[in-house]
């Protein structure tokens, strides 16, 4: 559409062209940023390492593509293990330091919500999860890595959340990032 309608500039803007991106090919881009100055400075947008950002995008991946294609996800062992954040890096479910199951769904709630609070601070998501796994019998919730009291730990029920920004400049190769705006609606 871009190249039949618009001469210049002779590229597509880049918010164009993430729109287009499919989930995997953004983990990709993200992987492969030349300069790790770039990559710190996305990452810490959401609170992360450049090498957590990396390993959650590609387990996101992964979960999207089972659930695109119908797949069983809710007691599954997941075929990828997203790395589990250092001590203190950032706030996390206590169950899940206690007893990691990097590998269930469990661990990919607690992720999803961690973007949450970055992206969209005051979304009832977490809420809502909580109603739908309210449905769920013990052992469902165990087989997914959770908990009987998961809802209770204080990283589901924290109420200070810091909104999501994008300020600042990225160096070099991502100089042009500064035109996106990926805050939150205010």
């Amino acid at each position: 559409h871009y190249s039949l309608n618009y001469d210049i500039p002779a590229l597509m803007p880049n918010w164009a062209m993430f729109e287009e991106l499919t989930f995997g090919e953004l983990s990709y881009f993200y992987k492969f940023i030349r300069y790790k100055g770039d990559k710190k400075v996305i990452a810490r947008k959401f609170k992360l390492s450049s090498d957590l950002l990396s390993s959650w995008l590609h387990a996101l991946t992964v979960i999207r593509n089972i659930c695109a294609h119908h797949a069983r996800l809710w007691n599954k062992e997941l075929g990828v293990k997203p790395k589990f954040p250092e001590a203190d890096e950032i706030g996390w479910p206590k169950y899940l330091i206690k007893s990691p199951q990097n590998a269930r769904v469990a661990f990919i709630l607690a992720m999803l919500q961690h973007f949450m609070q970055q992206v969209s601070p005051h979304s009832a998501w977490h809420k809502r999860l909580n109603e739908l796994l309210k449905t769920m019998s013990p052992q469902v919730l165990s087989s997914m890595g959770l908990p009987a009291n998961w809802h209770h730990d204080p990283f589901w029920t924290a109420l200070e959340q810091v909104p999501f920004s994008w300020k600042g400049k990225c160096s070099q190769g991502l100089r042009t990032r500064r035109y996106l705006s990926l805050s939150a609606p205010r």
